[in-house]
């Protein structure tokens, strides 16, 4: 039988200050751990990491080598230094810290007063005592507070750790249903907390308040509407204003232009692809398959757009690339680097580029999110002098999707369901038809069917979602299209995942990620290819 040592923490008073109202301010150094707990009034507490506020009821437990000063009026409060003694342990350690977020910050705790209170009492009344039985009572009496207080901190972190966690899928909640009326109490209530808390804690993970989050996202949604000519009514309404004319003023206030004014110089950044001359020297942040598709290599690019994995299938045109100057990994490229190559043309996928890029060299935005793949060839297409060849793939394309959904129908049916799903991180997505990994050649181009639950959630405007691996039988079609990031086990070797019968009838093809992660002509063949082999194979 092994020798299993016993495990025990212990806490030793070292000294007790109370100190009364007509002392405004003091300083502590505290050379072992120490604490500061307030029953009456209110103090402002400062050391070298914070300033905290405290309230009758509230303690703040702070590590050693620590200089604190006090600040307060009209208030009661007691200081006490104390070590901590964990026998079996290498080195002591104070346990409030091991729940506190930030490592060396105090920890504040809040304490049911009346219990706060009478601790402090009990453990004043006979701290100086020389009996030896109230000696021994004194000890346990500060097990007691400690442990009284160590308790409340659990339980306080853990609350904060699930507020924080249910706010987090507020946010995603919101990113997702943005477009709906949205109001702090529905989200608090949605979330499980009280407003107070929620707004609280959302400020802290997004530095914004709800109406100004809630805002920003429509407005970003708005500005992609706004390049695709879609009437200001419609556009309004789909990120979720009901009044035209309040979103027209909201977009200006968040934009610094009208709505008009905003697609106007987009637009005019899309018409700098009627060039009087064919570019030779382009600058590319992104559309690396599509520019060598058209038989051009960018004389810059960034370092993803030449990592070989995204550019595998393409090693006949790779020799293009050799002479392409590697601009960083950053999707905004230095200008000052872009400016020593001297282009012609600079391609980008961030509007937010566009004031930057322009003044060096034309540029035309094409922004990646909601615009098809085949609007994406026809656009680089035509800014490059090279709209023929673009139409041309686009045919043949066509064609052959055509031909691969005539034979589907002809031996499968229509109601196939295939579901889409992306395994990254240790973390489970289902993707909509508007996604990428395939997404588009799944849903939009051969026009298959998603399951129920997933065609009801998932749409244009809520383009993934993450589940967790037991929710996945809700979101399983016929067919399954998984594409992943290194080891699979982690949904391969689950419970859930072997009973889904899906599975069990060997319906499951694992794409490679980094051809179904884009949406170039490459890709898109390619994703053909392993869909025809997986349902018509």
């Amino acid at each position: 039988m092994r020798n299993i040592t016993p495990s025990s923490l212990a806490f030793h008073l070292l000294s007790l200050e109370r100190i009364e109202a007509n002392e405004k301010a003091k300083q502590f150094s505290i050379n072992s751990f120490g604490l500061i707990a307030v029953v009456q009034g209110s103090l402002l507490s400062e050391d070298r990491n914070q300033k905290l506020t405290m309230t009758a009821g509230e303690v703040v437990v702070f590590n050693p080598t620590t200089e604190v000063f006090v600040h307060g009026e009209n208030c009661t409060y007691y200081f006490i230094s104390y070590q901590v003694f964990q026998p079996n342990a290498k080195e002591m350690s104070n346990p409030f810290f091991h729940f506190n977020s930030k490592e060396h910050s105090p920890a504040k705790v809040k304490i049911p007063i009346r219990s706060l209170t009478r601790g402090l009492e009990q453990m004043y009344r006979h701290a100086w005592s020389t009996d030896v039985l109230q000696q021994c009572t004194n000890h346990m009496y500060f097990q007691e507070w400690m442990t009284l207080i160590l308790t409340e901190q659990l339980k306080q972190t853990n609350q904060e750790h699930n507020s924080v966690q249910a706010v987090e899928q507020i946010i995603a909640y919101i990113h997702a249903f943005y477009y709906e009326e949205l109001t702090v109490e529905q989200l608090a209530i949605k979330a499980g907390t009280s407003r107070r808390q929620f707004t609280h804690v959302f400020q802290k993970l997004t530095n914004r308040s709800v109406t100004q989050y809630v805002t920003n996202i429509r407005i970003e949604e708005a500005k992609k509407l706004l390049v695709q000519n879609e009437t200001l009514a419609s556009i309004a309404k789909v990120v979720g204003y009901q009044d035209e004319y309040y979103f027209s003023r909201r977009f200006k206030q968040v934009v610094g232009k009208s709505p008009r004014q905003y697609a106007k110089l987009k637009k005019d950044g899309v018409k700098a692809v009627k060039l009087p001359v064919i570019p030779q020297r382009i600058v590319a942040d992104q559309y690396m398959g599509q520019l060598l598709c058209l038989g051009i290599a960018p004389i810059g690019a960034r370092t993803d757009m030449l990592n070989k994995d995204y550019i595998a299938p393409l090693q006949s045109t790779s020799t293009l690339l050799h002479q392409t100057i590697d601009l960083g990994k950053d999707f905004f490229i230095s200008p000052s680097r872009i400016v020593q190559l001297q282009p012609d043309l600079i391609i980008t996928q961030n509007e937010a580029n566009y004031k930057t890029f322009g003044s060096i060299a034309p540029t035309v935005v094409i922004p990646y999110p909601h615009t098809s793949p085949l609007t994406k060839l026809r656009l680089i297409g035509e800014a490059v002098g090279k709209l023929k060849q673009a139409e041309q793939w686009i045919a043949r394309y066509e064609y052959r999707v055509e031909r691969i959904r005539s034979q589907m129908i002809s031996r499968l049916g229509t109601s196939l369901s295939v579901t889409n799903l992306l395994l990254l991180t240790n973390k489970l997505y289902v993707l909509g038809p508007y996604a990428g990994y395939g997404s588009y050649s799944l849903y939009q181009a051969l026009q298959l069917q998603s399951p129920a639950k997933q065609h009801k959630e998932l749409t244009e405007l809520s383009l993934s979602a993450e589940i967790p691996i037991s929710n996945l039988p809700e979101y399983v079609g016929d067919h399954i299209f998984l594409s992943a990031y290194g080891d699979t086990s982690i949904l391969t070797e689950n419970e859930a995942w072997k009973e889904l019968s899906t599975v069990q009838k060997g319906n499951v093809t694992f794409c490679n990620p980094y051809r179904f992660a884009f949406e170039d002509p490459y890709s898109l063949d390619e994703q053909l290819t392993t869909i025809k082999r997986a349902l018509l194979i």
